[in-house]
């Protein structure tokens, strides 16, 4: 059994902000938003006291297409975003919550609906974040969600500050701000899935054809795995159970069936190991240990007449 990441750059990242309310609870409480950005470029989470005082909040929703997880089982999730300001508050966590009653399109009353999202589905805190690229791990009920969202193809999630879940009247400026939809999509958020998949299964059958420097490795490959071979071949070496650090041959994507690899390099009369090997998306499997050894050197005796 092995895993591997598949990364899933954002469908929809928007903002569902309620701004300069006179009193905090006029802001937190609102059923609706007053300015709602799809496929914004910079988000902001958290909340604002200016010094008039007015208070804002901000909240945010990011959806992923979940199409290419379809059928797999995942073990791990993540939320990759590039941070380009932050907060010296302190115990201010940047919160993933359900986005369940978000649309496609986020629109003004969303930003009521996240009121009444308050479980955590994964949260970083923004003490002593540098800025740049963080990582916000999903927690079991995050990924439980993740994963039975796979079936309808989509999840999207609410982003919010977890001072602003906990209703904690904000003194100043308590905001993050991270990247959004971009032209290119390096910076975007993305969601990180890592997936279990199992490794192909091989066999390592009996060493032919062989001599003093060369021999001839036999293998099947029993089942690809989860994903397709990317590569296989024989590895060898003088200590038992040798891996691909050691030589090795590569014979390239792979399928059900016996192959044979051209063991080269040795040297006479010595015992040597090998094993047959394939790799996919889940990691290197290998056949069991079989013990060979080289032929005796051979010479011709060349006599001089004269």
């Amino acid at each position: 059994m092995g895993s591997y990441d598949i990364s899933i750059t954002q469908n929809n990242v928007g903002r569902i902000d309620r701004l300069a309310e006179a009193d905090y609870a006029s802001a937190h409480d609102a059923n609706a938003g007053d300015y709602i950005q799809n496929h914004y470029h910079q988000m902001l989470v958290g909340q604002y006291k200016s010094g008039t005082p007015t208070y804002s909040v901000y909240r945010g929703g990011i959806e992923f297409n979940l199409a290419t997880l379809a059928g797999l089982t995942l073990s791990a999730c993540k939320l990759h975003i590039n941070l380009a300001s932050g907060s010296t508050v302190p115990d201010f966590d940047i919160t993933i919550v359900d986005g369940k009653d978000l649309g496609a399109t986020f629109v003004a009353a969303d930003f009521g609906e996240l009121l009444d999202e308050t479980t955590s589905w994964g949260e970083l805190n923004t003490a002593g974040l540098s800025l740049g690229f963080i990582d916000i791990t999903l927690n079991a009920t995050g990924l439980a969600a993740v994963q039975a969202a796979i079936a309808g193809g989509v999840i999207r999630f609410g982003i919010r500050s977890s001072r602003d879940i906990s209703s904690t009247e904000p003194t100043g400026d308590e905001r993050i701000s991270f990247i959004g939809n971009q032209v290119t999509e390096t910076n975007e958020p993305k969601l990180i899935a890592t997936v279990i998949v199992d490794e192909p299964t091989v066999t390592t059958q009996a060493v032919t054809a062989i001599a003093a420097t060369t021999a001839t490795g036999n293998g099947t490959i029993v089942s690809i795995g989860d994903t397709p071979v990317t590569q296989h071949g024989h590895c060898w070496s003088t200590s038992a159970n040798p891996t691909t650090v050691d030589s090795k041959t590569e014979n390239g994507a792979g399928s059900v069936g016996s192959f044979t690899s051209s063991i080269t390099e040795l040297s006479p009369n010595t015992l040597y190991h090998t094993r047959a090997y394939a790799t996919n998306a889940g990691g290197t499997a290998y056949g069991d240990d079989v013990e060979f050894t080289t032929l005796a050197a051979s010479f011709v005796q060349t006599a001089v007449i004269g």
